[in-house]
């Protein structure tokens, strides 16, 4: 291909055990070079379950004219849902690049649902969130990480470490007719550099159906 050059895809692929497996990958892309990469797929319980992809290539696309000082070049994919002890929840969604250019260079590696527009793909988006629903109520905690594709330092990109939710549902005000509810948030927007902000909301209500 005009991409790679000529072209050698191999893979190896082990079943460790029923509720895991993992894909070896040894590629040579005749332009660029051997490229690796690891697929790891779990499945513990049906409430745990996830998978891990790495890829890695010394590009000597990116080197100089006599074929040193080949670029290292890497991704690093991971997606992970669980069930914690008291009915919590964890939900990761990990994805990382060495460079701005490797979701044009090496798209197929991207997860599923970033594949179609990688070409003009501008930020990855790594999230971790936990939540605990009880009858009434319900508690979110979360983490978003942006990496700006579109700029050589991603210090100025505005991050949502943490955001925090607590949701008190519908219900009767002490067995009255009326009843309350409540939402209610907390997020801190950072970044390394330039302006950072604390976002508090608040928002309780009581009705009357009629």
């Amino acid at each position: 291909s005009d991409r790679y050059g000529a072209e050698i895809k191999t893979a190896f692929y082990w079943a460790m055990a029923k509720n895991m497996d993992a894909t070896f990958y040894l590629d040579y892309l005749g332009d660029r070079g051997f490229k690796e990469g690891l697929e790891y797929r779990y499945a513990f319980t049906e409430d745990t379950k996830g998978q891990a992809n790495f890829y890695f290539i010394n590009d000597r696309e990116l080197g100089d004219d006599q074929g040193k000082n080949d670029v290292a070049r890497y991704a690093f994919f991971f997606q992970n849902e669980q069930r914690l002890p008291y009915d919590f929840y964890l939900k990761g969604d990990i994805n990382y690049v060495s460079d701005n250019q490797y979701v044009v260079d090496f798209d197929e590696d991207l997860p599923e649902e970033a594949k179609i527009d990688s070409r003009s793909l501008r930020q990855l988006r790594s999230n971790l969130f936990g939540w605990k629903n009880w009858d009434g109520f319900s508690f979110l905690a979360a983490g978003t990480y942006f990496d700006n594709l579109t700029v050589s330092s991603n210090d100025a990109t505005v991050q949502e470490l943490p955001e925090l939710r607590f949701l008190a549902h519908p219900q009767s005000l002490f067995h009255t007719p009326f009843f309350y509810d409540l939402n209610s948030s907390y997020i801190h927007f950072y970044r390394d550099q330039g302006v950072t902000a604390h976002r508090w909301d608040l928002l309780p209500r009581i009705s009357y159906p009629v």
